[in-house]
Parts: C-alpha cells; sequence; structure tokens
C-alpha cells in the first residue's frame, strides 16, 4: 500500500488558467495522463478546462457547491458524484461561495474509474480491499490518500465520524 500525504501532492494551474488545483496523484503519458486525481478550490465562475478523451467523475467536498452549464446540474451534496466527458463544455456558477472539489480524471481508453463514499461513525474501523486494478481512498480531514493495488486491504479505525471517498480503477 502506498500512502500519499499533503508533503507529496503538486500544486498547479488550471489547464485554462482560471484556478489552481492540487494533483493528489498522476498515472503520466507523455506531456498528459491516463489517469489522475486532484482536489480544486473553485473560487469564481467560469469554464472549466477541456480534456478530450478523458472521462471525469467530479465530488463537492467543501462549500455550498456550484451549478453546472453544459450539464444541466447542480452539485450540491457532498456525497454524490458526477461522471461526464472532459471534451463537454462546462460553464461554473458557485452557489454561496467558494468551493473545494474532488476531480478523477481517466483517459477512456485505459481504464474506467468509479467513485463511492463510505462514512464511518465513531471508534467504526472498517477492512477495505481492492478488487480491482487500483482502489485509492481518499481522507480529505487528514489530507491522505491510499492507493492499493489489486489483492491489497488495508484497515481504517478512526475517532470520530467521517466520510472516506473510494475511487476504484479498472484497466481495459
Amino acid at each position: 500500500m502506498l500512502t500519499l500525504t499533503k508533503k507529496d501532492f503538486l500544486e498547479m494551474p488550471w489547464k485554462n488558467g482560471g484556478g489552481v488545483t492540487t494533483e493528489l496523484f498522476r498515472i503520466p503519458a507523455g506531456e498528459s495522463f491516463l489517469f489522475r486525481i486532484s482536489c480544486a478550490s473553485v473560487n469564481s465562475d467560469g469554464p472549466f478546462s477541456s480534456f478530450p478523451n478523458i472521462d471525469r467523475i467530479l465530488m463537492l467536498i467543501k462549500g455550498n457547491g456550484f451549478h453546472l452549464e453544459g450539464l444541466n446540474t447542480t452539485l450540491t451534496d457532498d456525497q454524490t458524484p458526477i461522471y461526464f466527458q472532459g471534451e463537454t463544455p462546462v460553464n461554473c456558477t458557485l452557489v454561496n461561495g467558494p468551493c473545494r472539489d474532488f476531480n478523477v480524471m481517466t483517459d477512456r481508453s485505459y481504464a474506467k474509474s468509479l467513485i463511492s463514499v463510505v462514512k464511518l461513525s465513531q471508534n467504526e474501523s472498517i477492512i477495505l480491499k481492492a478488487e480491482c486494478d487500483f482502489r485509492f481512498i481518499y481522507d480529505k480531514d487528514a489530507e491522505k490518500l491510499y492507493k492499493l493495488d489489486l489483492g491489497e486491504q488495508c484497515t481504517i479505525l478512526e475517532d470520530y465520524e467521517k466520510s472516506l471517498i473510494v475511487v476504484d480503477v479498472t484497466k481495459l
């Protein structure tokens, strides 16, 4: 199991220059990537960057949300991810102030990715096992990302109630 923390993450400008993202993990492919997990601070209205041939999954992790023109949806729930194609023109309008999102981008010729949320109660433990090529577990409170390869497992025990974001990646 690989454990990445805030010191391992990379801050970089958005592709369109409209903001800053924190890259948590990347599988590179030349100047681009096959797979990437990031968190972005969304501080103003504006267009999303275009990522042709990339499938995206977006989830709100902080703030009141945003309306996404082009997808005809408003993201206000930190438990519900949305899936869309990276080349879809999307314009973002904030709902009552800045937000932070969790973003998974997967080259559609490389793999398929899915997001789920695991809620832990106070003093509860859970065993998470990778039953796909990769399983990532993001703890937004501790700012840690765990990467499990097929067959690996980890036990998480928490002192307080929290939600973990789980990303399952299956290579094609």
